[in-house]
């Protein structure tokens, strides 16, 4: 469990973690455990599971504008954003040996996606509950999420033509794989066909899960059985390692094969 990332809410309300990387301790000089992408990677779980006390958990701390519980607050967290870039500039000067963790309160549009779209799938109306920070909000995503909870066309087509404007603009520059990943997640979410084929082109050949959502029909089920679980999220990955690092037994859940199958079972939603 300590390679992988995994986050679950027990009966008592506690949040169990288990999840690791090396690109985290070479950014901070010491492992977070992806402590950080929380919610985020919680959205993926609540979606593949439909756990209702994870995604009321979620929602309660999206609200909060926390990144993680207050339970699990690192001493080493930065208080604010300030401290935490000047953290950096010490550690990029060889002066700190570390580099303080992001703020907790240091919230970001990623973990709302994958939160809503989990909610959509399975608690429909809570999706009114989630409210957005107008200051990490766009205008695709505020017409993506209005989409979502009343179904009416204006918002859906308000929600196309920003969307399609922002892979555009994104193309034309740095493309991140995860942004790909999350505009895949809402158009999936939204049936919307025109920017799924807006998409599609970016979306690299062995990427199935994305290239599912984006309506590539190519893929089949024996593609889905012999895909092996690897550490990380490869779905989010620039490009496939030569080496791949595959997942041993006793893992509580397979994350990454399981959201694979799920888009694969749902693929013609």
């Amino acid at each position: 469990m300590s390679n992988y990332y995994y986050w679950s809410v027990t009966p008592s309300g506690k949040w169990l973690m288990a999840c690791g990387g090396n690109w985290e301790y070479k950014k901070y000089g010491f492992s977070p455990d992806g402590l950080g992408d929380l919610i985020y990677r919680m959205g993926y779980y609540a979606l593949v599971t439909g756990d209702v006390d994870v995604i009321k958990a979620c929602i309660k701390l999206l609200n909060e504008r926390a990144r993680w519980p207050y339970g699990l607050h690192p001493d080493n967290s930065a208080k604010n954003r300030i401290v935490w870039w000047w953290s950096r500039l010490l550690y990029n000067l060889k002066i700190k040996d570390t580099v303080k963790y992001r703020p907790r309160k240091d919230i970001t549009r990623d973990p709302y996606i994958t939160v809503i779209c989990a909610i959509f799938w399975h608690q429909y109306e809570m999706i009114r509950d989630i409210n957005i920070p107008y200051r990490i909000s766009r205008p695709s995503m505020r017409n993506w999420k209005k989409y979502l909870e009343t179904r009416d066309s204006k918002y859906k087509d308000r929600y196309e033509f920003w969307a399609k404007l922002s892979i555009d603009i994104s193309s034309a520059f740095k493309f991140p794989a995860f942004v790909k990943s999350l505009n895949a997640l809402m158009a999936f979410t939204a049936q919307s066909n025109e920017v799924k084929a807006h998409l599609l082109p970016f979306i690299p050949c062995w990427n199935y899960a994305n290239r599912m959502l984006c309506g590539d029909n190519a893929i089949s089920e024996s593609d889905v059985k012999s895909y092996i679980s690897q550490r990380g999220w490869i779905w989010n990955a620039d490009k496939l390692k030569d080496m791949p690092d595959e997942l041993g037994d006793g893992e509580p859940i397979y994350l990454d094969y399981q959201y694979l199958k799920f888009v694969f079972d749902n693929r013609n939603f």
